[in-house]
């Protein structure tokens, strides 16, 4: 009963003005939208918070197809790490991630033919790092909805 309330109330402060939790809410047709769900080192298994903010910004894809209905969107699905491994496993585990988010939105109802799943490793850091350092803001998923 908790995890429901904490997602009702994510929801509800996701969807309001002003959120700081990264979702941008354009007032015009055709607008990006953008959230990031953050991963565990060395995980790409989805956590309650990070369910619940999928969830979000499938309430604002909702809201913004109803809204735009002459407009077809798609949605990125881009995977990060921080460069704690080796590329070519930073590469595979934000694939993973990416995948793991792509699933999950699939379960909560977006078609997958809308989903594009899409991998960068530590090529696109949040916050640069040398290598071999373990930086929690670049284990992320950054969700893209671009309205065409």
């Amino acid at each position: 009963m908790k995890v429901r309330a904490l997602r009702l109330l994510l929801l509800s402060f996701v969807l309001s003005a002003n959120s700081p939790l990264g979702f941008s809410q354009g007032g015009e047709c055709g607008d990006q939208q953008a959230g990031v769900i953050y991963f565990e080192w060395d995980k790409s298994d989805i956590t309650e918070m990070g369910r619940a903010l999928a969830e979000a910004q499938i309430a604002i894809v909702v809201d913004r197809i109803n809204t735009c209905r002459s407009f077809d969107y798609e949605i990125f699905v881009q995977g990060h790490a921080d460069t704690e491994m080796e590329s070519d496993y930073s590469m595979a585990i934000s694939g993973r991630r990416a995948e793991t988010v792509r699933d999950e939105l699939v379960n909560l109802g977006i078609p997958s033919w809308k989903i594009v799943p899409e991998a960068y490793g530590e090529t696109r850091l949040q916050m640069q790092t040398p290598d071999g350092v373990r930086e929690p803001i670049n284990r992320r998923v950054e969700i893209l909805i671009d309205f065409f």
